[in-house]
């Protein structure tokens, strides 16, 4: 849980930034660039992050369901 309230965290900063930049509409190239590759790192990583609670919670419920 200590991984998730980190990306959770990460994620509200990511977001106000972005809020920040792209609202005064003066944003250079770099961060132009490198501002959606953040965010799509962290949802690659949230979402592995994510399926890997799920696992880890229907391992202990005993379901047998199938994860996809």
């Amino acid at each position: 849980m200590k991984k998730m309230y980190w990306l959770r965290r990460i994620g509200v900063l990511l977001f106000m930034f972005g809020i920040g930049v792209f609202a005064t509409g003066h944003a250079p190239t770099w961060i132009k660039i490198g501002f959606p590759t953040a965010v799509i790192l962290w949802l690659m990583i949230y979402d592995e992050t994510m399926f890997n609670l799920e696992i880890k919670r229907r391992e202990q419920n005993g379901s047998r369901r199938k994860i996809s």
